[in-house]
């Protein structure tokens, strides 16, 4: 005979203390031992035999008219009630978490900034160590072929860190733009930030887009130079200077890459300061 009866007085018994204490407020230490001693009952009530019938016995497909069956799920659905009164607000929205100061916004940009540069650091020496591909046998051992599989896969792992990043990013900007101000410091302070913002984001879709590039790639990559030659301030100024004295203009933010000859755009950033693009003039003028 199965102990049908003890789970109907369980069930019975957790609807009466949910009753008793539905007005009581909930950090009332007596509501929580009976509602926990409830709890477990009703756990207690089922019963290994209770268990090996459920899994055992005659299976019927749909809503099963079997008592053991419908009791189970009586009391699993109980337990629920139960457990949402002793956690009574599981849906109430988290507290936002404070605004952040100039100060902290300026660390949140200068580290991802750092990680940034030093995301397209590693591309370079990635794309130069496994542009040229690697030789791979065919299946069946029919000839050979260049695989671009390693490179996919470690720009794949660059661009995840720098999605990571670029969220992180985000994340620490709402939570300054939050922050009242209401003095000509705090609007300069805004604006600074503002700008530094919208750099680094300009800098991280560049990277983002020679990552996804990498990811795509299927072909060796053609035109890398494998020389020593470092891209000194000198050398920068003077190509920079070369480049405006053949096209009357300043290269644009897509044109500064290594494989055009030109030093590329975080580097330019790490030398000149955000947004320098609009100060060419100023700068090598």
């Amino acid at each position: 005979m199965l102990p049908v009866a003890d789970i109907q007085a369980a069930l019975e018994a957790s609807r009466a203390t949910r009753a008793e204490h539905r007005r009581t407020p909930a950090d009332d230490p007596q509501r929580r031992n009976d509602l926990e001693a409830t709890l477990g009952t009703l756990h207690s009530t089922w019963t290994p035999e209770l268990r090996d019938h459920v899994r055992t016995g005659p299976q019927i497909i749909g809503r099963s008219g079997d008592e053991v069956r419908a009791l189970g799920r009586e009391r699993r659905k109980e337990i629920a009630r139960v457990r949402s009164m002793l956690n009574p607000r599981p849906g109430t929205p988290r507290a936002e978490p404070p605004a952040i100061t100039f100060e902290q916004m300026s660390g949140h940009v200068g580290k991802a900034r750092q990680v940034i540069y030093g995301l397209a650091g590693q591309h370079d020496v990635l794309r130069r160590v496994l542009g040229g591909g690697q030789t791979v046998a065919r299946k069946g051992g029919k000839g050979h072929y260049l695989s671009m599989r390693q490179l996919n896969d470690e720009a794949q792992l660059l661009l995840d860190e720098l999605d990571r990043t670029r969220l992180m990013l985000t994340t620490a900007y709402g939570r300054y733009q939050r922050q009242p101000f209401n003095t000509y410091k705090s609007q300069d302070q805004w604006d600074q930030i503002a700008e530094q913002v919208a750099a680094t984001r300009e800098e991280a879709a560049l990277n983002a887009e020679e990552l996804r590039e990498s990811i795509n790639r299927r072909a060796p990559v053609t035109g890398i130079t494998r020389t020593r030659e470092t891209w000194t301030q000198e050398r920068i100024e003077r190509t920079l200077r070369s480049f405006h004295a053949n096209t009357g203009r300043w290269p644009t933010a897509a044109e500064l890459r290594s494989n055009a000859g030109l030093p590329h755009y975080t580097q330019l950033g790490r030398l000149f300061g955000p947004a320098f693009l609009s100060r060419m003039d100023d700068l090598l003028g």
